[in-house]
C-alpha cells in the first residue's frame, strides 16, 4: 500500500447528518478519486479530530457493568461510568454532569470525574437512600426493592456530530436467585418479589415451594444456562416444584422487562423421570412454554392458574407414563394451550394418563388441545374444552 499526501477542502455538502465534511485528493491523482470525510472537526490548532459516540454505563464499584443492584449484599451506591474522548476539552482531568433517576420518581444530577487527563474515562458514584421520602437535588437516590435505576447521557457530538443520548438501568433487587438448589428451599411472600437473574435448577431429592402470594420477576436475559434455551431463563425441575397459591393469593411468576412479552423466558420444564410439578391459584406469564413435560415419567398437576402470552400453555412431549391432572385454567393469547403427546413424534404410541376439565381458551388459540395418544389423535376446536381423560 502507497501512502500519499492529501490535499484537504470544504466539500460544500455539510448537513444535520454531516455538519462537517471535506473531500480529500490523493496530491497528483485526478479529482474522481476524491474521497467524502464526514465527522471531523478541525480544531484551534488546525489537528482533525474525529467525533466519538459516547456511552454511559451503571456498574459495580469496580466498574464493571451490572444488570441488578443485590439489595441483600448491602449495596449502598451506585457507580456511573461515561465514555467519550470528544470531552477532553482541556489539558487537565475533566468532568461531565449526567442524570440518574429511579422507577420510584427520584431524579439527581451526579458529576462524573476524568480518571487522568485526556483518557476520555469519567466515574463517579451515588448513595443509595433506602429510607427517606422521594426529594430530587438532595445527593441521595431514594430507592425501594423492585426499583429501576437509570442514567443518562447528553452527547453533544456522537460519531456523525448529532446530538445524541446515551443511557442505561439496572435493578435494585433484593433475592436475586440463579443457579441449582443445594437444599429444599421454601420462598413466601413476605420476601417477595424474587428475581430470577438466570435459570434455577431443582435437582432429584429437592423440592422448591413457592408459597401463597409468592412473586416472582423473571428477567428477559439468561445468565446461568443451565438448561435448554441459553438466552432464556427456564425453572428446571428434576425433583419436586410447588406453587401453591389461594384464590386471595395468588402465586405470581411473570416477566422483568419493561414492555413483557411472550418468549422473555422460556417457563417451567421437567425432563427427567419421577419429578412432580404442582400448581394452583398461579398466573404464568410471557413463556415460551407455561409447563413443559418432556422424554420421561413424571407428575403435572395444574388448577385454577392462568396462563397468558406464552406459546405454549401446557406441553407434554415424549412422554412415557405421566399422569397430566389439569383443571378450572385459562389460557390467554397462548397459541396452543394444551398438547399433549404420549410417546416420540410419528408414533405417540406410549401409555399416559390425563384428565383436563372445565379449561377456558380464548380465541387467541391456534389450536386449543390436541392430544396423541397411541394411535388416536384427539383435538378440540372450541373456546371451552370439554372434560375429557384417560386412566
Amino acid at each position: 500500500m502507497t501512502v500519499e499526501p492529501l490535499s484537504v477542502r470544504s466539500s460544500g455538502h455539510a448537513s444535520n447528518a454531516f455538519p462537517f465534511a471535506w473531500l480529500v485528493t490523493p496530491i497528483g491523482r485526478a479529482a474522481s478519486a476524491r474521497v467524502l470525510i464526514a465527522a471531523i472537526v478541525v480544531l484551534g490548532s488546525g489537528v482533525a479530530h474525529a467525533f466519538n459516540t459516547g456511552t454511559v454505563s451503571l456498574t459495580d464499584d469496580a466498574w464493571n457493568a451490572v444488570l441488578y443492584f443485590d439489595v441483600s449484599a448491602a449495596r449502598d451506591q451506585v457507580a456511573i461510568e461515561v465514555v467519550d474522548a470528544d470531552l477532553n476539552v482541556s489539558g487537565a482531568a475533566d468532568s461531565v454532569t449526567i442524570t440518574v433517576v429511579s422507577s420510584g420518581g427520584d431524579s439527581e444530577l451526579v458529576i462524573l470525574s476524568e480518571t487522568g487527563p485526556a483518557t476520555g474515562v469519567f466515574r463517579g458514584t451515588l448513595a443509595f437512600d433506602t429510607t427517606g421520602a422521594v426529594a430530587s437535588g438532595d445527593g441521595g437516590l431514594e430507592v425501594r426493592n423492585g426499583d429501576t435505576v437509570g442514567a443518562t447521557y447528553q452527547d453533544a457530538a456522537d460519531v456523525y456530530g448529532n446530538a445524541a443520548t446515551a443511557t442505561d438501568s439496572a435493578f435494585y433487587w433484593t433475592n436475586p436467585r440463579s443457579g441449582t438448589l443445594t437444599s429444599s428451599e421454601t420462598w413466601t411472600a413476605a420476601q417477595s418479589p424474587y428475581y430470577l437473574i438466570g435459570d434455577v435448577s431443582v435437582p432429584s431429592g429437592m423440592t422448591l415451594t413457592l408459597e401463597a402470594g409468592t412473586e416472582v420477576v423473571v428477567l428477559a436475559t439468561d445468565n446461568a444456562n443451565l438448561g435448554q434455551d441459553p438466552a432464556h431463563i427456564e425453572i428446571l425441575v428434576s425433583g419436586t416444584f410447588i406453587a401453591r397459591g389461594t384464590a386471595a393469593a395468588r402465586v405470581t411468576l411473570h416477566s422483568a422487562a419493561a414492555v413483557p412479552a411472550k418468549g422473555d423466558w422460556r417457563g417451567i420444564n421437567s425432563r427427567y423421570d419421577g419429578s412432580r410439578i404442582e400448581v394452583s391459584f398461579a398466573d404464568i406469564w410471557h413463556t415460551t412454554y407455561g409447563l413443559e413435560l418432556q422424554f420421561g415419567t413424571q407428575l403435572l398437576e395444574v388448577s385454577d392458574t392462568t396462563i397468558k402470552w406464552s406459546d405454549r400453555g401446557i406441553y407434554a412431549s415424549g412422554t412415557n407414563g405421566n399422569n397430566i391432572t389439569v383443571a378450572r385454567t385459562t389460557f390467554f393469547d397462548v397459541a396452543y394451550p394444551v398438547r399433549i403427546q404420549c410417546g416420540e413424534s410419528g408414533s405417540y404410541d406410549r401409555f399416559c394418563q390425563w384428565s383436563l376439565a372445565d379449561l377456558f381458551i380464548d380465541t387467541n388459540a391456534s389450536a386449543p388441545v390436541t392430544i396423541w395418544d397411541g394411535i388416536k389423535a384427539i383435538v378440540y376446536q372450541s373456546n371451552r374444552a370439554p372434560s375429557t381423560s384417560r386412566a
